[in-house]
């Protein structure tokens, strides 16, 4: 008797609880450039960029600093540039699929989304190692919004010469 009190009491309390939301998108983060990591991808000036490396200085008259390499994922471009501690950048939402190579379609390839099956066509210019990508391999698609900004190929894969 005193256990069925017991989940009456617990019952009741969650009904009374309001209903959360729960969002599935993760949030988008603000970062210090004291904070940066290779290969982490910030909003800048309007595009993504990705922290090639970084080097944080410190001298006796001045403030901390972090000298950066970063590359633009949608043009390609690199720059060095200098970031004082205090400033922020939002970390850029990227994600990223796999597609399998499908075929050459002249100045393009094509791939098939490995999730809902869907053609993929990338101009042959924004692909680096272009030479290396052979019939049925399993290439990671990085997007940026609805834009492509790289495509990954595999760490290992074999070969027959």
């Amino acid at each position: 008797m005193a256990k069925l009190l017991v989940l009456a009491a617990c019952t009741s309390a969650l009904l009374q609880q309001p209903a959360r939301r729960i969002s599935l998108t993760p949030l988008r983060g603000v970062v210090k450039p004291g904070d940066f990591k290779n290969g982490l991808t910030i909003e800048r000036d309007g595009g993504v960029w990705k922290v090639l490396n970084f080097q944080q200085t410190k001298t006796a008259r001045q403030a901390a600093m972090v000298r950066t390499k970063l590359k633009n994922l949608v043009s390609g471009t690199t720059v060095e540039d200098t970031f004082r501690m205090s400033e922020t950048f939002q970390t850029a939402q990227v994600d990223t699929n796999d597609a399998v190579y499908s075929y050459d379609d002249g100045d393009s390839l094509v791939f098939m989304d490995a999730v809902d099956f869907d053609e993929i066509t990338i101009p042959r210019e924004s692909i680096e190692n272009i030479d290396l990508v052979k019939d049925g391999m399993t290439v990671q698609i990085v997007k940026w919004g609805d834009t492509i900004v790289d495509v990954q190929l595999p760490t290992s894969e074999t070969y027959e010469v």
